[in-house]
């Protein structure tokens, strides 16, 4: 799959394909000039970074209703070959946590740095509300089961909404 991050949220999309489509909105936390997020199979001479899926259920991107929430990450130690397993430990300690929330993930995934991108790999998790969300970080469990596995990232984070454009 490749990422193709645009700055502007109303710039034409780019690729041919899309199977995601996002406007994002200012940041709650963190910096992110990324306006317009979109994903679409790897095709060759196709701009945009290259991203591994560790868990995603693109189809639900169709389907959302609640609040839905781009986290966009660094590692602490960028090394390529680990950073897939790295989330998907942490994806899998989070993931009692996320579903007693109501959380459900769209997509987890590692990316290459590019131009305009520069994080390892992002989420896009949809909540059933805003409330849900707080509750899950606030959560002992959640915190308790990702304390060793979350400790890996480090760096630049960001948080933004983001709804299908």
């Amino acid at each position: 799959m490749k990422l193709n991050v645009i700055s502007e949220a109303n710039q034409p999309t780019a690729a041919s394909s899309v199977v995601l489509d996002g406007r994002v909105s200012q940041p709650m936390f963190g910096e992110l000039e990324v306006r317009r997020l979109q994903l679409s199979p790897a095709a060759d001479g196709q701009p945009g970074v290259h991203v591994t899926g560790v868990k995603q259920d693109l189809a639900r991107w169709a389907e959302v209703q609640g609040p839905t929430m781009l986290v966009a990450f660094q590692f602490q130690a960028p090394n390529v070959s680990d950073n897939a397993d790295a989330l998907a430990k942490y994806v899998a300690d989070r993931e009692p946590a996320l579903t007693r929330h109501g959380g459900r993930v769209v997509i987890s995934a590692v990316t290459e740095r590019g131009e305009q991108w520069s994080f390892d790999g992002f989420e896009i998790i949809e909540f059933p509300s805003a409330d849900a969300m707080g509750q899950l970080m606030q959560d002992p469990d959640y915190r308790n089961r990702t304390a060793a596995s979350s400790a890996v990232f480090g760096g630049a984070f960001a948080m933004a909404p983001i709804q299908a454009a």
